[in-house]
């Protein structure tokens, strides 16, 4: 049974971002930009103590370390980022998003709470505001620099949940199944 004070279940939300971003492991990083991992975690911007206090010595380092990787895109979802750049978790994302933007786009809001977190994570929280507020002004938003479309981005995410949801291939050469295995244990 889901927890009611979650907007989604966090382990599949790993699994959806882990295939679009790094397909389940087998692109680990990004040679446009910073992102690195399953998650395409931008590496530039973990936050310093992250670093010290687990030893990441170089993006390398990071990306050799899939539980550490598991373990910051927990916190990135449901734990304190207050002390970051991003100031808030995706659940919070999520659920601030919805709430705001839900009663103006109407039949328009068409996006789960997790695909709005997807957004979140993707293009950061303000990022999620101008893609929904383009939908609401009739201003399609796209955004900067090397990056797919947010449809195609949520195309490849939603099709992330329904592989990984049944058991289908997982991205060589890592199983991704293993590498998140643990680290969410509510089934739900």
């Amino acid at each position: 049974m889901a927890d009611p004070k979650k907007p989604f279940n966090a382990h599949k939300f790993m699994k959806g971002i882990a295939h679009v971003e790094s397909r389940g492991g087998k692109y680990m990083k990004n040679p446009h930009s910073s992102a690195s991992g399953l998650y395409g975690q931008l590496f530039n911007s973990l936050p310093e103590d992250f670093l010290i206090e687990n030893n990441i010595q170089s993006r390398e380092d990071f990306i050799a370390d899939t539980a550490l990787q598991n373990a910051y895109m927990l916190r990135r979802i449901s734990g304190d980022m207050s002390g970051t750049k991003r100031k808030t978790n995706l659940y919070r994302d999520a659920e601030d998003l919805v709430k705001e933007y839900q009663p103006q786009l109407k039949d328009k809001f068409t996006l789960r709470p997790d695909e709005v977190a997807a957004l979140s994570h993707y293009m950061g929280r303000q990022g999620a505001r101008k893609y929904l507020g383009g939908i609401r002004d009739n201003k399609p938003y796209s955004p900067p620099g090397v990056n797919k479309p947010v449809d195609e981005y949520l195309k490849l995410y939603n099709e992330g949940l329904a592989e990984y949801a049944t058991g289908g291939k997982l991205g060589d050469p890592k199983n991704l199944n293993i590498q998140i295995s643990g680290v969410y244990t509510t089934p739900d």
